[in-house]
């Protein structure tokens, strides 16, 4: 359930969209990725190539951690101005945690699932602190 594009022409196209401030073509972009896609490449250069999210996250120093049931543990890293994706466990403890299948993350990343919605029915957990979840989910918005 990929993008089908190599991660260098994934990150171009990203980055390009985000830079002009094209939203939509990034969510586009991402609606087939599979989780590794996401958290390592399209939410990272997005987050760094778009202006407005740039000012977001300004004084933003944090850690996610997200467990795909099914798929692997990924993180995002929130410092110093700049977002960093890998895969595996986080470089340094999260500050709050995500869990959910497979199944959910690709019915929220196909638009078919409100996050919110999805947390509210159980199928997305959260446990940590939840003003970083609050202003991470801005960012993705």
């Amino acid at each position: 359930m990929a993008t089908g594009k190599s991660p260098d022409q994934l990150r171009k196209e990203v980055e390009e969209a985000a830079k002009a401030g094209d939203r939509k073509k990034v969510f586009e972009l991402g609606k087939d990725a599979d989780p590794e896609e996401v958290y390592t490449i399209i939410l990272p250069t997005a987050a760094n190539a778009s202006a407005e999210t740039q000012q977001k996250i300004q004084g933003m120093n944090a850690v996610v951690k997200f467990v795909i049931e099914g798929a692997g543990t990924y993180y995002l890293k929130i410092s110093n101005g700049k977002v960093e994706g890998g895969k595996g466990e986080p470089p340094s403890p999260p500050n709050a945690t995500i869990t959910q299948s497979l199944d959910t993350f690709r019915k929220i990343q196909a638009r078919q699932l409100d996050p919110q919605m999805a947390f509210m029915q159980g199928l997305l957990k959260i446990s940590g602190d939840m003003g970083v979840i609050m202003r991470l989910a801005q960012l993705m918005r």
